[in-house]
């Protein structure tokens, strides 16, 4: 009797299960590595948009308008200068060939010989300017202006005699000194009317502004 039980405490004690040992390994070592690895992504990517990033500026546009003040004195004492030499003459040849080379001085070559005849020798009337008007010097091109005037005429023919008004333009050219001529014959031209404009009256309701 006593060596079955000897045999059976044996066996309980073999088959007494061992405790296992668990190793337990740290979850925030992981963690680090995950970050520094996502941290160390984010710097390399900046790093590489910085170099290849494509500089973007932003532009303001600003339009300026200057405004440029032109010197029409010498053109308007030109212009009526001219008027008062094209527009005068006598019923007398001194009177005319004088009209001729007075005008020259104003004309290019190609318009002195087209002028040679506008006013001939047997004329019958005489004309004197009273009063000239300068409506508008206005630029067509480089350096060169159109002017439209309006010149007041006493026609006196034998004892007759009338008053006329009449508007004409012409064009001059103006070179880098500053001098002038005419590169076109003066032309009859519209002279600015009375415009129909009529401003529109303000309607009152009958009530009174503080």
């Amino acid at each position: 009797m006593k060596n079955f039980f000897k045999k059976k405490e044996k066996k309980m004690l073999v088959t007494k299960p061992k405790k296992t040992k668990v190793r337990t390994v740290g979850t925030r070592k992981k963690t680090v590595t995950i970050l520094w690895i996502l941290l160390i992504g984010s710097l390399a990517f900046a790093i590489y948009k910085n170099f290849t990033a494509i500089d973007q500026h932003t532009v303001h546009e600003r339009e300026f308008i200057e405004t440029s003040i032109m010197d029409t004195n010498a053109i308007e004492s030109f212009t009526k200068n001219f008027v008062k030499d094209y527009y005068t003459w006598k019923n007398e040849k001194d009177s005319i060939e004088q009209r001729v080379e007075k005008i020259n001085d104003y004309l290019t070559e190609d318009l002195q010989a087209l002028n040679i005849e506008t006013v001939r020798d047997d004329i019958p009337t005489s004309s004197s300017v009273s009063n000239i008007d300068i409506w508008s010097i206005s630029p067509e091109s480089d350096n060169t202006y159109a002017v439209v005037y309006s010149v007041d005429q006493k026609i006196i023919e034998d004892k007759d005699s009338q008053k006329i008004r009449s508007t004409y333009r012409f064009l001059l050219h103006q070179d880098n000194a500053g001098n002038l001529v005419i590169t076109q014959n003066p032309t009859l031209w519209s002279i600015p009317n009375k415009s129909d404009y009529e401003p529109l009256q303000p309607e009152s309701n009958g009530t009174v502004d503080s």
